[in-house]
């Protein structure tokens, strides 16, 4: 659909710059304001909500901060439903005449539209850079930090109700234990080393019982983790990560 809009953008806006013959350069002048009145509402929303938001207990809203704000103003919506509507406008009333200044609105929806998504789009990485928004992810990580000790603790606490109904051996509960300690780790982004499956070979000589465990331990953490995500105040993108790093650990053990 956005295709076939940029498409119909081409062909009509040529029709339209013909129609407006030496009206052009007021037509645009007119588009500019506009183009300046949508950033400038733009903005004042953004600064209202920032205003709003940024002592709430929902760590996911946004925008939170200044820099959050800037760029959410600057890079907002694009303005493609307007210029369609722009482009529904028939060429003719019934009388047969023209209908009245749809040139001009075709240009100055056009406009808008380029405005809002040529100029922020070439600019966006030069803004993110000046603004520094890339110290937020420090935020995000902390947020992850949070959802994932207690993922781990969830997963150790099961695990050692696990242990007490069964009759492992020693180096297999060690093994465990040394896997289960680096769960840790891996929900915090960590990579997985080869001396770490290595050890999942020992694990495997009392793969029933300690299959079992691992499971139950990974879905004690799977839940504490999704009990977290629906707890207002917990980031839920920050515990959508962790539990994507919980599944791939499920899979690795498999």
């Amino acid at each position: 659909m956005t295709g076939v809009a940029f498409g119909l953008i081409g062909l009509d806006l040529r029709s339209a710059v013909e129609a407006a013959e030496t009206g052009l350069p007021e037509m645009l002048g007119h588009a500019t304001v506009v183009v300046a009145v949508v950033f400038g509402v733009r903005a004042v929303w953004m600064t209202v909500a920032w205003l709003l938001l940024r002592r709430s207990a929902d760590v996911s809203a946004a925008p939170r901060t200044r820099r959050e704000a800037v760029v959410l103003t600057w890079c907002g919506m694009r303005g493609l439903a307007t210029l369609a509507l722009a482009l529904s406008l028939p060429m003719t009333t019934d009388g047969g005449a023209g209908f009245p200044a749809r040139a001009e609105i075709v240009v100055i929806a056009a406009t808008v539209l380029v405005a809002t998504l040529l100029l922020p789009g070439f600019t966006l990485p030069a803004l993110v850079r000046a603004l520094g928004v890339a110290e937020d992810a420090d935020v995000e990580h902390a947020a992850e930090q949070v959802v994932a000790q207690r993922a781990r603790s969830a997963a150790l606490a099961r695990m050692a109700e696990e242990e007490r109904f069964a009759d492992l051996p020693q180096d297999v509960s060690t093994a465990l234990h040394e896997r289960m300690a680096r769960l840790g780790g891996l929900l915090r982004g960590e990579p997985v080393t080869a001396g770490d499956r290595d050890r999942l070979e020992t694990i495997r000589r009392a793969r029933t019982v300690v299959q079992r465990i691992q499971n139950e331990a990974l879905a004690a953490a799977r839940a504490e983790v999704l009990a977290a995500r629906r707890e207002p105040g917990v980031d839920p993108e920050a515990a959508d990560r962790v539990l994507t790093r919980l599944d791939l650990r499920t899979v690795l053990l498999d």
